[in-house]
């Protein structure tokens, strides 16, 4: 269920760019090989599309740790990589 909100431009702009800030912290993160909280990204992002789609994906790292072909699914698979590049 989505809650409209009646100044919601200003919302989705805020939100992108906590977005974008996240993943740049992720790959600067990565570069340094510090990937736990890639791994916590991983899940927050799993709920969040669940939410905001009402998708059931899961991780695949909980059924096999380091899944190195998909990250989430539900039916049909994802990528999310922890690099931009």
């Amino acid at each position: 269920m989505l809650i409209l909100v009646t100044n919601a431009n200003p919302l989705f702009v805020h939100i992108k760019k906590l977005l974008y800030r996240l993943a740049d912290y992720i790959e600067r993160s990565n570069a340094l090989h510090l990937h736990n909280d890639a791994i916590h990204v991983e899940n927050f992002l799993c709920e969040l599309l669940n939410l905001v789609f009402s998708w059931s994906l899961d991780n695949g790292n909980r059924i096999k740790l380091n899944q190195d072909t998909f990250d989430l699914f539900d039916g049909f698979l994802n990528k999310i990589n922890k690099s931009c590049g």
